[in-house]
């Protein structure tokens, strides 16, 4: 039998899902470690994003954080890809990166505290204040997960079900050139070749949530925003932006660029709220 992965029987093909729609990601509450379940376009999401994966190579196992709206879209897809009981692996490791304070604020209340200020002038092996996990330990956290999960799983296909941050960080490792301000929708489907034994990471799909166009659903939130805003100042800070494959370097005038867009999109994303809002 053909190794699942294009890139030979020494590579796992992990197909990445962030979880379905939840209440706080519409009433733009930041949610962290906050277990928060799938609302009713949620679980509509869910299912599309299983109907999908169904009608591809069926995946040897389905892993999934611990956290409910995580775990809720797992369920579904191991249900549609026939995926048994046994193969439904709930981890801890895959959960959503600890946000502190943050976590349960508002975005705007969070854009406005001198905490996020203070926050944002660090680097990557900042710590968000309250207890929150710094963008090196999320890395060092599910990357080192996921080198385990491709070794057992060597010419194999599974699925991970997981958040927005720690999808974001498996795929930069993967390639350090991506983007801070890719969107990562919903059950969007990304796709890595990871071998384990020697740490080869090859990125194929990003954010893909081809499966959803046109039937009205969200392609991105503003919940996004504020982790990009997150992640981008750790980034444009103190020069610590940790190499994971080969010499990556990025000029400071780009990052900075990258940074003020950012920042326009989240105050984009909160003028088209407000013009909803009066025109309802």
């Amino acid at each position: 039998m053909a190794p699942a992965s294009t890139h030979g029987e020494h590579f796992a093909e992990v197909v990445l899902v962030r979880h379905g729609q939840t209440d706080w990601n519409v009433s733009r509450i930041i949610q962290g470690r906050i277990d928060q379940e799938l609302n009713e376009t949620g679980r509509q999401q869910a299912a599309k994003v299983a109907r999908r994966l169904s009608e591809e190579a069926k995946p040897a196992a389905v892993y999934s954080s611990d956290l409910k709206r995580a775990s809720q879209t797992a369920q579904t897809i191991a249900a549609h890809c026939c995926v048994s009981d046994s193969d439904l692996v709930i981890d801890r490791a895959l959960t959503e990166r600890h946000m502190g304070l943050f976590q349960g604020w508002t975005i705007d209340d969070a854009k406005r505290s001198e905490a996020y200020k203070a926050f944002a002038r660090g680097g990557r092996d900042q710590e968000i204040p309250g207890g929150g996990e710094s963008l090196d330990q999320l890395s060092e956290r599910c990357v080192s997960r996921l080198n385990a999960i491709a070794e057992k799983h060597k010419g194999e296909r599974v699925v991970v079900v997981s958040h927005e941050a720690v999808i974001e960080e498996i795929c930069r490792h993967a390639d350090p050139t991506i983007s801070v301000g890719r969107k990562i929708p919903n059950t969007s489907i990304s796709v890595v070749h990871v071998s384990g034994s020697d740490s080869r990471w090859i990125l194929e799909k990003f954010g893909d949530a081809e499966h959803l166009t046109g039937d009205g659903f969200p392609q991105s939130g503003p919940e996004q925003a504020i982790q990009q805003a997150l992640s981008e100042d750790a980034l444009c800070n103190k020069g610590k932006n940790k190499q994971v494959i080969g010499s990556h370097k990025t000029s400071r005038k780009v990052i900075n660029s990258k940074r003020e867009k950012s920042k326009e999109k989240i105050d984009e994303i909160e003028s088209e709220e407000s013009r909803k809002k009066i025109k309802k």
